[in-house]
């Protein structure tokens, strides 16, 4: 849960080859520098496959949305948890076809150790 002071927070970790990002609360277009420079980073390491949960955020922009879209580019295989059909819709939208979605994290991929969530 958020405090009343934090609009949004972003907690990544490793799994192995594959990185996982949550994302808690509200992503809007200020907060996309930051969340480009978390992806940045994480990119760098080369991960196999990233994992986006967005499935505690209450908004995210259709910016955010395309700073997601943009790791499909880079990263072999990159996918959403999320619970709503709008992160599907806007990525399918903004042309980021390559995205893998699930509804929640007994659907993931096979291979990823939930164990470790």
């Amino acid at each position: 849960m958020l405090d009343s002071q934090e609009r949004l927070r972003i907690v990544t970790s490793r799994i192995g080859g594959v990185a996982v990002v949550d994302l808690f609360g509200e992503l809007g277009e200020l907060d996309v520098p930051g969340l480009e420079k978390v992806l940045d980073s994480l990119i760098d390491e080369e991960p196999r496959h990233l994992i986006f949960d967005v499935s505690s955020t209450e908004f995210i922009c259709a910016a955010a949305y395309a700073a997601i879209g943009r790791c499909s580019l880079e990263v072999d295989l990159v996918s959403i948890c999320s619970t709503s059909p709008m992160a599907k819709k806007v990525l399918g939208m903004l042309g980021y076809d390559r995205v893998a979605f699930f509804a929640a994290w007994c659907e993931a991929p096979v291979g990823l150790s939930l164990s470790a969530r």
